[in-house]
């Protein structure tokens, strides 16, 4: 069961950060950024299989997903970016 939670999770993660990368293609550090997250991520996933890798997904996600909603943030003050749709 937990195989398929980690599945499951990575699998949620690799879509966010395909959105990422589209959605801030105009942007080559964030899309560099996202792939790295993700890269690592599964890196570490498979290197340090249970006990390490608990803190590093926590550690990751939360990075990633600051970095992700505060560029989300830039362009909704902005009102440019592709994201954000109803500006």
């Amino acid at each position: 069961m937990s195989s398929v939670a980690s599945s499951a999770s990575t699998l949620f993660k690799l879509l966010l950060y395909v959105h990422f990368v589209y959605r801030s293609h105009s942007s080559l550090f964030f899309s560099i950024l996202g792939w790295f997250f993700f890269i690592v991520d599964v890196i570490v996933k498979l290197v340090f299989r249970r006990s390490f890798s608990i803190v590093v997904f926590f550690f990751f996600t939360s990075l990633s997903s600051q970095i992700y909603f505060s560029f989300l943030f830039v362009c909704f003050k902005n009102c440019s970016c592709r994201t954000m749709t109803f500006c």
